[in-house]
This record gives C-alpha cells, structure tokens and sequence, in this order.
C-alpha cells in the first residue's frame, strides 16, 4: 500500500494483480486494479478511569493497572468491579471524527466513529472527470 497526498487530504492506493478464471480461454492472462481509498484517522480524544486509590500509594492509573483490572474481571463475578467496567466503558473513552469534530463515547464508541464515517463522509474517493472537471462517485457512473 502506498499512501499519497490530493489536495489537503491523505490516500491509500492499493494494487493487486489476479488472474482470470481459470475458465476463459487463455489462462496466462491477468488483471490488474487499483484501489484509492481515503485514509481513515480517528482519534482517541478523551481516556480517563476511575480506580480504588486505597491500595495504592500516590500511583496513577494506567494502562497496565486497567489491563489488570481487566484481567480480574475475566475471573470473577464481583460486582464492585462489574460495576466500575461499566463506567470505564460508558464515559472513559471517547473517538472523535477528525473530519468533522463529532465525538462518540461508550462502549461502543470506535464502531460508532467508523460506521459515522463511512455514512457521513463516504469511505470511497470520488473519480474525477478530466473532461468536464466534474467529481463523481463510482456507484453514480
């Protein structure tokens, strides 16, 4: 894959060769396509967690600490931590759109950014017609 700059925004140009059925007629002929997609950022805007500070002593909270937590409630069924993962998921992580500034929180935050931007933003460049200069989507052609 390569990436490129058109205008202000960023590609990923893809390219495969694939031969033809195995079918047709002549077998050693192949195809070649290229795929130019936008690339996709999101962004992790806000991570914060809340801990039992109790047991630790002036630590902060990490990754690795909620690795841990996470870890712990793989194995049990105590409902002090069922409780604070639920917070950890509903307000500890939110994605943000870098196309448009929309935030999306909660557990399922990250297939909300995608799914917005594949609706809102189309995940397909537009194909460019050197004769008229106009901008035309591939499923319009």
């Amino acid at each position: 894959k390569v990436g490129f700059n058109i205008g202000k925004s960023h590609y990923i140009r893809s390219k495969k060769m694939v031969s033809r059925s195995k079918q047709t007629a002549d077998a050693t002929s192949l195809n070649f396509y290229e795929v130019i997609i936008p690339q996709v950022d999101v962004s992790l805007n806000h991570f914060t967690a809340v801990q039992d500070q109790s047991d630790l002593v002036n630590q902060q909270v990490t990754f690795q600490s909620l690795n841990a937590l996470a870890n712990k409630l793989n194995d049990s069924s105590n409902p002090e931590l069922n409780e604070l993962a639920v917070i950890i998921n509903n307000s500890s992580v939110s994605y943000g759109c870098v196309l448009c500034d929309k935030c999306f929180a909660g557990p399922s935050a990250y297939t909300s950014v995608v799914n917005h931007f594949r609706k809102t933003h189309k995940s397909e460049q537009m194909v460019l017609c050197y004769t008229c200069g106009g901008q035309f989507y591939v499923e319009d052609l």
